[in-house]
């Protein structure tokens, strides 16, 4: 089964985020849905975009096996300067959690 390794850029058409999806098109729209879910690099970056009247677009940079799409993953986000990627990849945009309290966390 395949996935694929994607990226999304503006009218500049400088990459700035690398992601992993089944269907690109439609993770393009979700991470449009979700530019005000929080306040991430990647969304503050589309929220400018657009408030510049700049499209999001994607590109598929690979398409690559499901077994491996972590790897692949890790290997272009290290190939990319001035991403808005939160961590080096293969995380599956779940990221990390934790449920534990502010004054614990401290």
């Amino acid at each position: 089964m395949k996935t694929f390794i994607y990226g999304l850029y503006s009218s500049d058409s400088k990459i700035r985020y690398i992601g992993k999806s089944d269907d690109p098109k439609k993770r393009l729209k979700r991470h449009l849905q979700q530019v005000n879910d929080s306040k991430t690099h990647k969304n503050c970056w589309i929220k400018k975009q657009i408030s510049e009247n700049r499209e999001i677009n994607y590109l598929i940079i690979e398409e690559v096996s499901i077994d491996n799409w972590k790897e692949r993953e890790k290997y272009w986000i290290s190939k990319f300067d001035d991403l808005t990627n939160t961590s080096s990849g293969g995380l599956g945009g779940s990221g990390k959690k934790y449920n534990i309290s502010y004054e614990d966390c401290k």
